[in-house]
């Protein structure tokens, strides 16, 4: 059993989750049962694109209800997810999760939804000369209770949406080198492809812009629907001369690039560019101080603007 809770400087309320974990149910990777209240930080620059005249009387319609005029404010529902729910001889990794939960706005709109998810992977292959890949595909259907009208009607919107993850990483340069520099030095790509139907709510469609997001580019996505991102990455593991020998660090240089082409989800009464595309490069560092991975990055997005940002967290690998 645990509890967690988190806030952020600027939110509204806290996130809580109560969560009960057990490994029998007569699976081998067991299940979790998640009681949440999730705060949805949703970007308020969103409100301020330029928009048409709406009236009061279409604020109560779905459409307009699911504008950033009536941006989400909180979730609260119930999460049962099982480990392996597809047996092993079939695929090696699963998962699956069902939820129902209600959602709130700022102003007040209430909306229950219920969804299922199942992810399968990854699926790890090995490459010649010591290359490696991996696919990761998850796909999630449900439906929203939304209200329609001032009659207080309701509706159901169904909606489907479906992500896949693949990564390579090829190993550069010969062994001998690693053996004397502490690693080999690697190549690292990651594609995702994200799609979903025109009714996928507001705080999924929320994270999936920010999901879709690019080193270097600190503002929101905003609500987005359909997404292809791309990174590629040069590893090249640290090591530092240390009296007559050498110590081996767990550090590495990383020099990346990122890219991104997004389409926005329709957004009732607002006039806004369907589809945008980003795109940043730089360099990096990675060190772990005392246990904890650091992250340390400077970029330069296409546009010519420089940052830096700080992070913590490994990288991805396989």
């Amino acid at each position: 059993m645990g509890f967690i809770v988190r806030r952020g400087a600027k939110d509204p309320e806290p996130t809580m989750i109560l969560r009960f974990t057990d490994d029998k149910f007569g699976l081998k990777g067991g299940y979790d049962v998640e009681l949440f209240s999730d705060n949805l930080a949703a970007d308020d620059s969103e409100t301020s694109t330029t928009q048409t005249d709406i009236d009061t009387d279409e604020l109560s319609s779905s459409a307009s209800r699911d504008s950033t005029l009536d941006a989400p404010l909180n979730r609260r529902g119930l999460k049962f997810s099982l480990r392996g729910p597809v047996p092993s001889t079939y695929v090696r990794q699963s998962s699956a999760s069902v939820s129902v939960e209600r959602t709130m706005t700022k102003h007040g709109y209430h909306e229950s939804i219920g969804s299922g998810t199942l992810t399968l992977g990854p699926f790890l292959r090995m490459l010649p000369l010591g290359a490696r890949s991996s696919i990761t595909t998850t796909t999630s259907s449900g439906a929203r209770l939304a209200e329609k009208g001032t009659d207080h009607s309701f509706s159901v919107l169904p909606y489907t949406s479906g992500t896949v993850i693949s990564r390579q990483v090829f190993p550069l340069l010969a062994d001998t080198y690693a053996s004397s520099n502490g690693g080999r030095i690697k190549l690292a790509l990651q594609q995702t492809v994200f799609s979903a139907t025109s009714n996928l709510p507001r705080h999924e469609a929320i994270a999936a812009g920010n999901a879709a997001r690019v080193r270097g580019h600190s503002g929101s996505n905003g609500s987005i629907d359909a997404s292809i991102t791309g990174s590629a990455e040069i590893r090249i593991p640290v090591t530092v001369p240390f009296g007559s020998g050498r110590v081996q660090q767990d550090a590495s240089l990383v020099a990346f690039a990122d890219w991104m082409g997004a389409k926005n989800k329709y957004i009732a009464g607002f006039n806004k560019d369907s589809v945008f595309q980003k795109s940043s490069y730089g360099l990096g560092i990675r060190k772990s101080v005392q246990g904890i991975p650091l992250k340390y990055d400077i970029t330069v997005t296409k546009d010519g603007k420089m940052g830096h940002f700080f992070g913590l967290g490994f990288d991805w690998d396989l």
